[in-house]
């Protein structure tokens, strides 16, 4: 909000979220893109990896606040969506064919900017001859029921809500693997820890997931696709 009051933009912004009553307000925000909060988000993140020093260690966590309602888009995130359908929720009868369409149009058109970010960083990242001596982790708080059973947002344990994308890449990582062991984010911190060479403390509930990265686990199976939920963000480390 500092920075939309520095522009000017926060007075437009304020207005705008008063209107989007539910998910059925599709309609653009009038923020333009380099002022919209995710693409704010990325920008500050890029900022502290180019920011970061050389040949020391380092850890980034980026918190995107989208996929998530409110569905304001840029006008320029929606135009790329316009004309794609989408299936319709399970069981809803809160909104007409159309209006279901242009939240999953939305939706989407988040979490393909999101995409964009990430690709930014790995961009960032080979440039800066780091790709090979990072740890990426892509994952997610919660998911969005997205109108199925006639719910919307989270809070209930279904899968829907529950099941998030927790996707890893670097050295260390054994590629083209899927596992089915029961994980937590939680984990992430001593993961962290561990490829950075420090010992989790002791009262620490989080266990690394290192050993599971490294394909040492016997509930694999070959990977077919990702999955996507909401409140993305990506945590890096590196090493010098």
């Amino acid at each position: 909000m500092a920075h939309l009051h520095q522009r000017g933009l926060a007075a437009a912004h304020v207005d705008d979220f008063a209107r989007r009553r539910n998910f059925a307000a599709t309609f653009p925000t009038p923020l333009p893109d380099d002022a919209y909060c995710d693409n704010w988000i990325g920008q500050n993140g890029l900022t502290l990896l180019r920011r970061a020093p050389r040949g020391k260690p380092w850890h980034l966590v980026v918190n995107f606040t989208g996929p998530h309602e409110p569905m304001d888009v840029t006008p320029g995130m929606a135009r790329r969506w316009r004309g794609i359908d989408f299936p319709q929720p399970r069981g809803c009868r809160h909104f007409d064919v159309p209006t279901h369409v242009a939240i999953r149009q939305n939706y989407a058109a988040m979490i393909e900017n999101i995409d964009r970010w990430t690709g930014l960083f790995i961009r960032e990242l080979r440039q800066r001859r780091k790709l090979d001596r990072t740890l990426i982790m892509f994952s997610s708080d919660h998911g969005e029921m997205l109108g199925d059973h006639n719910r919307w947002g989270k809070s209930v344990p279904w899968h829907e809500s529950v099941g998030v994308p927790l996707v890893a890449a670097g050295p260390g990582v054994e590629q083209g693997v899927v596992s089915d062991a029961l994980v937590s984010l939680m984990d992430l911190a001593a993961t962290f820890l561990d490829f950075g060479g420090v010992a989790a403390p002791r009262e620490m509930d989080s266990r690394s997931l290192r050993p599971l990265l490294a394909g040492r686990t016997g509930n694999t199976a070959t990977l077919s696709g990702l999955a996507w939920a909401g409140g993305a963000w990506c945590g890096m480390a590196s090493s010098s």
